[in-house]
């Protein structure tokens, strides 16, 4: 018995004539910036300043609390270093602030 013929995909077009998707923001970078290899470096040098910082001068506060209100403390330090993350990085991608 013979196999019948592959299927082909549909197509809306011809390929020639199609675009390529289009990105959301038109300002996006066309080439690499010092910005991304200098922000990836001082964002890990500002994580270990703020690490530190913590280690040093909150956790003996902390470190006599009972554990289940040591968890949400704990927790509260290691997120709130996110909320200046986004401007920082619209930062590194596109050198502006905002």
């Amino acid at each position: 018995m013979a196999k019948p013929p592959p299927r082909k995909a549909p197509t809306s077009g011809n390929a020639s004539t199609r675009k390529a998707p289009t990105s959301r923001n038109a300002s996006a970078r066309k080439a690499p910036t010092w910005r991304i290899p200098i922000g990836i470096l001082a964002l890990v040098g500002a994580l270990l300043v703020y690490g530190g910082l913590v280690a040093r001068f909150v956790a003996p506060w902390i470190a006599p609390w009972p554990v289940l209100a040591q968890l949400p403390a704990y927790a509260l330090l290691g997120v709130i270093w996110l909320l200046p993350l986004r401007r920082y990085l619209i930062w590194m991608e596109t050198g502006r602030w905002g």
